[in-house]
């Protein structure tokens, strides 16, 4: 098994978005849907529905009018929906973290 290394997202959005099964994760950029979907599955103990995948790619901008560029790191995120619309709890998972 392919060890992921995936962080909870905690946002607005994402918590109104898991009442209904669905929780958002940054995953790496190598991960696929069925790898995704197997880690997740795996640390929750919960069978997951589907998975779908959104790329954002890095982003510069200025921050004041002689400032420096400030960069935004591209990043991927995966939103897992479980079946049934079960809920979990993030701060809780069978997988310990060393």
């Amino acid at each position: 098994m392919l060890e992921l290394l995936i962080t909870p997202i905690v946002t607005e959005k994402s918590t109104l978005d898991a009442q209904n099964g669905k929780y958002h994760f940054y995953v790496p950029f190598n991960a696929t849907k069925v790898d995704v979907a197997r880690e997740v599955g795996f640390i929750y103990g919960k069978k997951v529905a589907s998975v779908n995948m959104v790329s954002t790619r890095e982003k510069t901008r200025t921050a004041g009018r002689k400032s420096p560029m400030v960069k935004r790191k591209a990043k991927k995120k995966a939103i897992v929906t479980f079946a049934n619309k079960e809920l979990i709890d993030l701060s809780k998972s069978k997988k310990t973290n060393k």
